[in-house]
């Protein structure tokens, strides 16, 4: 049976938390690549302030891949899955970064 066509919320809980891992992996790559290029000013901690605020929220927002994907799929438990840990996520942002996202207001 094809993992996409699986409709398990377990699936879907551990396809959110890995996905995002492979992303996060991919923009820092990125953000490497036009570093040394020059497109992007360099700084000396990439995990640190503006830079992992921007890296965790595209990160996450990676997940909707995911939930279009299965959502065109009808997988419903497997979306339930990958919804419940992105929102989770999402509040574990919002908790990290309310500080620097809500200063202004």
């Amino acid at each position: 049976m094809n993992l996409l066509q699986k409709n398990n919320i377990w699936l879907g809980m551990i396809l959110a938390l890995v996905f995002p891992i492979m992303v996060f992996g991919v923009v820092l790559m990125l953000f490497e690549f036009g570093t040394d290029m020059g497109l992007i000013d360099a700084v000396a901690d990439p995990m640190k302030g503006r830079r992992l605020r921007t890296t965790t929220l595209i990160t996450l927002c990676g997940n909707m891949i995911l939930i279009k994907l299965f959502n065109k799929r009808f997988t419903q438990d497997t979306l339930r899955g990958i919804l419940i840990v992105t929102f989770i996520a999402a509040l574990l942002w919002l908790g990290m970064f309310y500080d620097e996202v809500f200063a202004d207001f």
